[in-house]
């Protein structure tokens, strides 16, 4: 079982987040933030990051990586 599963307050992306960020395109660049299912645009701004449980971070806000879908602005 993955230990973040059981409950040990280990997060999904912890211990190769910082590899993650390294190879995330559009990082630091300005993103539009589509929703998964309408395409509609729902934000704009720039993309600061992945959190540790895998959410996009734009403009400090967190979207859930199964709800919405990137796109350079």
């Amino acid at each position: 079982m993955d230990t973040w599963a059981a409950g040990d307050g280990t997060r999904p992306l912890d211990g190769i987040l910082d590899d993650y960020l390294e190879r995330l395109c559009w990082l630091g660049e300005r993103v539009r933030v589509l929703d998964a299912e309408s395409d509609s645009e729902l934000a704009q701004g720039a993309l600061d990051g992945v959190d540790p449980w895998g959410r996009a971070v734009i403009d400090g806000t967190p979207y859930p990586a199964e709800r919405v879908s990137l796109r350079p602005a």
